[in-house]
């Protein structure tokens, strides 16, 4: 009981007092005019700590109650409540925003008019027995259709789409179909370096190429050259040969190119006689 309560009840009791004794008007109407008084001065201090300008002071004093001197009391509860108060922080976030979504009469009105758009979209939707019939004549369709499809030979398809897809199916047969050329090239007996291939082409192509000297006996050179300029062969590889029992005769060698390139052998030794040179190159176009 604070220290009002305790003044009100002893006036209170005097009044009793007073109000008992008979004959005591003077003193008595001197006390009802000082509780007045007194009533009025509490009312007073009471209106004052009302006051506006007292609720700053009153705010610092909560949080210094609640620990936190820095002026936050969001921080405060935060560190005496834990996770309770963090969530009504969050809430109250929300509802900050949400209010700032909504704040003027203009956003309240699209609002309304948004919903009234949704509300005239549902009315357009069919009702669930229409949906119910379209799923039923989709379902007979499909059916149909599978009946159809089942009734057609592969003959019958083929000869259907040929007229179609007949140019489109030979260009994609030729991009990724193969050519190959063979041997033998007849090495003359004149010697010096003779061309063995020539692929004279400017695509991109992938090139398979095997070769042998199974046929020469002395030995030689095989050499790939490529253009890499376009107008000029640059030496790509060369390949010494022996005629040995157990040597190599056989040799392959896989490439891509977008300009000409050949194959071609000399002897190191006459071999007297022209030689047949067996080889193989396929070639893959992949533009």
């Amino acid at each position: 009981m604070d220290w009002l309560s305790i003044l009100k009840a002893y006036v209170d009791s005097l009044e009793s007092a007073v109000g008992a004794i008979e004959g005591a008007t003077t003193l008595h109407n001197k006390l009802t005019a000082a509780r007045a008084a007194l009533l009025d001065e509490i009312t007073a201090l009471r209106l004052a700590e009302l006051d506006p300008a007292n609720i700053p002071g009153d705010i610092d004093t909560a949080n210094t109650n609640l620990g936190d001197a820095s002026g936050d009391t969001l921080i405060s509860l935060v560190a005496k409540f834990g996770d309770d108060a963090v969530t009504l922080k969050a809430r109250l976030d929300l509802i900050d925003a949400a209010i700032a979504l909504l704040a003027t009469t203009a956003d309240l009105a699209a609002l309304q008019g948004d919903v009234t758009t949704i509300g005239g979209i549902v009315s357009l939707l069919p009702d669930a027995g229409a949906l119910s019939s379209l799923a039923q004549d989709l379902t007979v369709a499909k059916e149909a259709t599978v009946a159809a499809l089942n009734n057609l030979s592969q003959a019958q398809i083929l000869s259907d789409a040929t007229p179609f897809a007949g140019a489109d199916i030979g260009t994609i047969k030729g991009l990724v179909d193969s050519a190959e050329s063979a041997g033998p090239y007849s090495y003359l007996d004149a010697g010096g370096e003779q061309d063995v291939v020539v692929d004279a082409a400017t695509t991109r192509r992938h090139i398979w190429l095997d070769f042998s000297n199974r046929n020469m006996t002395q030995i030689g050179t095989f050499r790939i050259y490529l253009k890499v300029n376009g107008t000029n062969y640059d030496l790509q590889e060369t390949i010494a040969v022996t005629v040995g029992g157990t040597d190599l005769r056989a040799f392959i060698r896989d490439f891509t190119v977008n300009q000409e390139w050949k194959l071609t052998y000399e002897e190191g030794v006459d071999e007297g006689a022209a030689r047949d040179i067996p080889y193989n190159v396929i070639t893959q176009v992949i533009e």
